[in-house]
């Protein structure tokens, strides 16, 4: 009040809080719905000054403290934080009672806030088939001895309706009025990375993998194999990258593969010789893209395919032997042979006499007086008898491998000389040391002594016998590497020692089939005795 009269007793109200105005008669009004929630006590108190000022010159004024305590209701649900929407997953292999997800909800009335699921037909429960939730703290759990793969037989993801409660107990604790709050849980299968990969097709890749002697540069490698692996895993932990494994000392690397489709190819530049080597061996290696990575291994063997790349190889440079003028048409003059390389169809080996156009007129009938007893053996005889002016027969010998698509050939001289008299070969005599085939251990030393024999002169006693080893008749090894002949004399005598050059290895090769030819070096008369290595294995190989 003022005790002014007039214009200097009409007092002005104002106060400073934003909530608030007062009216010219001094009335305090709120200016919104006041919330008493913004505190964590059961009331709030709003504290602001009113001030009063009169409309005289000089104006006065006065200012007083007003309180206004606000009690709280029950007027809010809880609420969930973040969301009212969650999404979660539990791992394959945990065990029950794992904890999954933690529920919180919070009571802008500072209720204290219940938890439970709301069941199908909407009433609430403490647990379903699978889950329990704690109806203080909010904690979902796995229930003891449940699978989470029984999650599947539900349909994954699971949902659950979480259902939380306030008690209702800040203003009438007699009759409480409850609120309550619904969220949804989304609960899936968290993949656990406990498969490795696999290749189920493995056992017949070895059938199906073939490719082609040769060299192959890039961009022309053609698909030798796809391979196929498979991870029980999902997501990431079923990704799968394909890579070839090699040994550490392995320095020949022949294929690669395509790491997301696992297309085999020949490496660039890398040459396939079957000759060499009839079947290379893969380790093809999967590995998962799981935090920890798991592997799994096919091996399997390429077999490389015969391409007709190799030319009838004759066992001598030149066949020479000498006949008697006597002998009759069809008596066996000698027996050439040849050796290929590659495998069949591309070694059917068949032999033709031909003209040697080289030895000159002279000699351009002499095939006629002889025939093979079949193209595909090497046996030379005679056609027709030898007229008294014959001293010297010289013709050629052609050997076709019959291969395709092109088929290659080779060409050997052979020399006959007539003697009045029958001229007999060399003869191959007994000894302790010269066996017809003998059986050692892989891991002999190179150089060892294998055979020592000796042939001796059908015809002259003090005729000097050379000897020369050829490859006998076993095709794609080359035996002048592994083996050699060395001629020594001893007593007067020729004797011929075979050694190995090399070492040897059951792996690559069981046994060796050898062939030297004895010949008399005045008559030039041959004959050939067959020797057999037998080599037996040792475990020097570690599995891989």
């Amino acid at each position: 009040m003022d005790k002014d009269s007039a214009e200097n007793s009409r007092i002005v109200y104002t106060v400073d809080h934003p909530d608030f105005s007062v009216s010219d008669s001094g009335e305090i009004s709120a200016r919104k719905r006041l919330n008493a929630d913004q505190n964590r006590e059961r009331f709030f108190i709003y504290r602001f000054n009113v001030t009063a000022e009169d409309r005289g010159m000089p104006r006065r004024r006065s200012t007083a403290m007003v309180h206004i305590r606000t009690e709280n209701t029950n007027d809010e649900p809880p609420m969930f934080v973040p969301t009212r929407e969650f999404s979660t997953a539990v791992a394959e292999d945990a065990q029950g009672g794992t904890p999954v997800l933690q529920i919180q909800a919070i009571d802008p009335d500072r209720d204290q806030v219940s938890y439970g699921f709301l069941d199908e037909f909407g009433y609430e429960t403490s647990e379903t088939e699978l889950f329990e939730i704690d109806k203080d703290t909010g904690l979902i759990r796995l229930k003891e001895n449940v699978s989470p793969m029984e999650l599947l037989n539900y349909g994954s993801p699971y949902n659950l309706t979480v259902v939380a409660k306030d008690d209702g107990s800040c203003c009438d604790e007699e009759n409480p009025l409850l609120h309550t709050s619904t969220a949804t849980v989304r609960i899936g299968i968290a993949d656990v990375n406990n498969n490795k990969p696999e290749f189920p097709e493995c056992g017949g890749y070895s059938q199906k993998a073939k490719i082609e002697e040769g060299q192959y540069r890039h961009g022309e490698a053609p698909v030798i194999i796809q391979v196929q692996a498979t991870d029980e895993d999902a997501s990431t932990n079923g990704e799968i990258i394909y890579s070839l494994y090699y040994a550490r000392s392995e320095s020949r690397k022949p294929f690669v593969i395509d790491s997301v489709t696992g297309e085999l190819r020949p490496s660039p530049h890398f040459v396939f010789d079957r000759e060499q080597k009839a079947f290379e061996e893969v380790t093809v290696k999967a590995t998962d893209k799981g935090e920890r990575p798991l592997i799994g291994f096919c091996q399997f063997t390429v077999q490389v395919i015969d391409f007709n790349d190799n030319s009838p190889e004759f066992e001598r440079p030149i066949y020479e032997t000498s006949i008697s003028r006597s002998i009759q048409p069809g008596a066996s003059v000698l027996t050439v042979l040849a050796d290929d390389r590659d495998s069949a169809p591309n070694a059917r080996i068949t032999y033709r006499l031909e003209v040697d156009e080289t030895s000159g007129p002279d000699h351009f009938d002499d095939v006629s007086f002889f025939t093979l007893t079949s193209a595909s053996v090497g046996e030379i005889t005679l056609a027709k008898s030898i007229p008294q002016s014959r001293k010297r027969f010289a013709f050629n010998v052609l050997a076709n491998d019959n291969g395709k698509p092109d088929p290659r050939q080779s060409l050997v001289q052979v020399a006959v000389i007539v003697h009045e008299q029958a001229q007999n070969a060399p003869i191959w005599q007994s000894a302790s040391t010269c066996k017809q085939s003998i059986a050692v251990e892989e891991d002999i030393p190179v150089y060892t002594e294998l055979f020592k024999c000796r042939a001796s002169s059908a015809n002259n006693k003090r005729s000097q016998i050379s000897y020369k080893m050829t490859n006998g008749v076993k095709l794609g090894t080359n035996y002048k590497q592994k083996f050699r002949e060395f001629q020594i004399k001893e007593a007067g005598q020729d004797w011929v020692v075979i050694r190995n050059m090399e070492n040897l290895d059951y792996e690559e090769t069981s046994n060796y089939t050898l062939t030297i030819a004895a010949t008399d070096v005045r008559s030039q008369v041959s004959t050939s005795k067959q020797f057999t290595v037998i080599i037996k294995d040792k475990n020097d190989n570690i599995p891989r």
